[in-house]
């Protein structure tokens, strides 16, 4: 994207429909929602189309140069910082990198304002009717709680827009996989069954219904679950809504749940995609962050644990044990050292940060007044082991572990 120094009054708005330039990005991050970008936008506008202003003079001349062919006219300030002084009715030119508007369209300017420079960096803008804009204009603040987005995302799910029903699908199924939890209450289950009887929804839409069944729904509804769970297609080796999914047939089925999805999705002695495993992790994540009552903690770690046998799984799963507090994994990890299916630089990492970890918890009680635990005491021997073994690696790890 370009910078462009903010000049007050119409000059200032030739700037707001400069060219805008994209910048590639190598990682996979999920790309913000229109609702977020308005939420994270220091500057946000909406303009028109109108027609050109005639030339000064009063002659009938028309106006030859490229970027002036279209002129947009500022109708809403939604949010800028004081210094920025964009205002209502200020007019310019439009360039032809923003959508072409037809007389009486509207478009949606977002932009960051960087105090130092005193410049905005404008946003690739949005087109939308207006429906749409007033359902991002009343959208929750981002400092509001996850609940907020939920509950104003849901009476426009039926909107008769098509942009807005999209965009409020999307805005209430995301925060209800974010925060699980805070879709309590919102919809009535026999709204929640509907729903899911919609056949070729996007996935995110799914998940979401997936959790909802599971915070509303019976022991039928967890049956439902489970027959979306055990279905097999060569069409089903990626499904994302399965976090959503499993999560709600745990909270429905309990014991019963857990033991069945590990020995269908955990097991390191079954053969099932990647992706589900790591999505059955997910639900198992969210139990923890989430619901915390609803199972004993031991039984989440255990649950867990079996994850230790697959190879493409460890590294990761090491670092929620670590979270967790699991100090039962020394004998584990150390066999693992050895064994040539665990050989990744990353899982080798993670096992010493193991045991750094267990030290650091056992220091912390030690400043608490409390005894040095014994788990605390077996890692600081294999650390010393693992010193003498691969020193570079436990330097290495020790170097950007927090003291």
């Amino acid at each position: 994207m370009r910078r462009y120094p903010l000049v007050m009054g119409i000059a200032a708005i030739d700037l707001l429909f400069a060219p805008v330039q994209t910048h590639a990005c190598c990682c996979l991050s999920t790309p913000l929602r229109p609702s977020q970008r308005c939420q994270v936008a220091d500057v946000a506008m909406l303009a028109e189309h109108v027609d050109p202003p005639a030339p000064l003079g009063g002659s009938d001349a028309k106006v030859e140069k490229p970027n002036a062919r279209r002129w947009v006219q500022i109708v809403e300030v939604w949010k800028q910082p004081r210094e920025a002084k964009f205002r209502k009715g200020d007019t310019a030119p439009q360039t032809d990198d923003v959508p072409v508007l037809k007389p009486g369209e509207r478009c949606l300017f977002l932009g960051s304002w960087d105090e130092q420079l005193s410049v905005v960096t404008w946003h690739s803008p949005i087109k939308g009717s207006a429906d749409y804009f007033d359902y991002l204009r009343g959208f929750p603040a981002k400092d509001r709680a996850p609940r907020d987005t939920i509950a104003y995302a849901f009476p426009f799910l039926n909107s008769q827009d098509a942009q807005v029903a999209s965009d409020a699908w999307d805005d209430f199924a995301d925060e209800i996989l974010n925060e699980p939890r805070s879709a309590k209450g919102i919809a009535s289950v026999k709204w929640i069954r509907e729903q899911w009887k919609v056949k070729d929804v996007p996935w995110n839409r799914t998940g979401a219904l997936g959790v909802l069944l599971g915070l509303e729904g019976n022991e039928g509804d967890a049956e439902l679950l489970r027959g979306r769970i055990v279905e097999q297609s060569d069409e089903l080796s990626f499904r994302q809504e399965m976090a959503g999914v499993m999560l709600g047939y745990l909270l429905l089925s309990g014991e019963k749940g857990l033991s069945f999805l590990e020995t269908t999705k955990l097991s390191g002695s079954i053969d099932v995609p990647y992706s589900e495993t790591y999505f059955a992790l997910q639900a198992i994540r969210a139990l923890w962050n989430q619901f915390e009552t609803r199972f004993e903690k031991e039984r989440l770690r255990s649950a867990v644990r079996l994850l230790l046998d697959r190879p493409e799984l460890a590294d990761f799963v090491i670092i929620d044990l670590i979270r967790w507090k699991d100090w039962s994994l020394h004998e584990r990890l150390m066999t693992m050292l050895d064994d040539p299916d665990f050989a990744s630089p990353a899982v080798k990492r993670n096992i010493v940060r193991y045991f750094l970890a267990s030290i650091h918890e056992g220091n912390s009680r030690v400043k608490a007044g409390e005894p040095f635990p014994a788990h605390a005491a077996v890692s600081r021997e294999m650390l010393k082991t693992l010193r003498q073994r691969a020193p570079d690696l436990v330097s290495k790890v020790e170097k950007y572990f927090p003291n």
